[in-house]
C-alpha cells in the first residue's frame, strides 16, 4: 500500500471517530465573540468560527480578491473523473466548482462539523 492511501485510510478513520465525538461538544450556536489572541492576520480580519445558518459570508462579493480562490482552484490540478474530498465543506462553495470540474464520472465527498451545512 503506498504512502499516500495509508495516510488517506488514517485521515479517514481520524474524521469517522471525530465526527462521532465532536458534535456533542459543539454548540448550536455560538455563545458569543470568542477571545482570539490574533485578530487580524496580513492585514485581513481572522475568520471567526460559525454556525451554518451564517454561511453566507462564505460567498460574500469581496472573497475573491481577499483569498484568490480562483488560484487556490487552479492549483488543486483536478481533472475530469477524479475523486476529490472539500474537508469543511461549509455551504458547498467550493465543492460545487470541484462537481462541474470532475464531471458526471468523478465524485466530490463532502465533509462538515455541521451537521446542517451537508443538507441540500
Amino acid at each position: 500500500m503506498n504512502i499516500v492511501r495509508r495516510h488517506f485510510i488514517h485521515a479517514t478513520a481520524l474524521l469517522l471517530c471525530g465526527s462521532f465525538v465532536i458534535p456533542t461538544l459543539a454548540q448550536d450556536k455560538p455563545a458569543g465573540p470568542r477571545l482570539a489572541l490574533l485578530e487580524f492576520y496580513q492585514g485581513r480580519q481572522i475568520a471567526r468560527t460559525m454556525h451554518y445558518t451564517d454561511a453566507e459570508w462564505l460567498i460574500r462579493d469581496t472573497r475573491e480578491r481577499e483569498e484568490r480562490c480562483s488560484l487556490m482552484f487552479t492549483n488543486l490540478g483536478l481533472k475530469p473523473g477524479m475523486t476529490v474530498c472539500d474537508m469543511g465543506c461549509g455551504n458547498g462553495f467550493y465543492s460545487l466548482k470541484m462537481a462541474q470540474v470532475v464531471g458526471d464520472k468523478g465524485k466530490v465527498l463532502c465533509v462538515d462539523i455541521q451537521p446542517g451545512c451537508c443538507r441540500c
